[in-house]
């Protein structure tokens, strides 16, 4: 799975995009938390026609795949987002019985 590495105010981030079917697709991020160390996160996410993303709190999918106690160094969040992903897996019965018509790729 590729990944884009991004860094901005907020340090080193990553981001990985997988389209699951129709509108959405599946965003997995890893990044610093707020309370330290590492977390790779990811999100059911609908994308309009003009490049919108949309989603609805506590509605749409979101997991935690993999966090880590470390600083946040690109080599670090790389190791963190390929943890995350290698588990991204675990979430394809959940994506296909929460939004039917869509399925994760294998």
């Amino acid at each position: 799975m590729d990944y884009e590495i991004r860094r901005g105010f907020h340090g080193v981030q990553a981001r990985s995009t997988v389209k699951i079917g129709g509108k959405r697709e599946l965003r997995i991020d890893t990044f610093k938390a707020s309370q330290g160390g590492l977390v790779c996160f990811a999100q059911v996410v609908e994308v309009g026609d003009d490049g919108t993303v949309s989603f609805v709190v506590f509605q749409d999918l979101s997991a935690r795949l993999a966090t880590a106690k470390a600083r946040a160094t690109e080599k670090a969040i790389i190791a963190c987002h390929l943890e995350g992903t290698a588990n991204v897996g675990s979430l394809k019965g959940r994506i296909e019985s929460q939004y039917p018509g869509c399925t994760l790729p294998a």
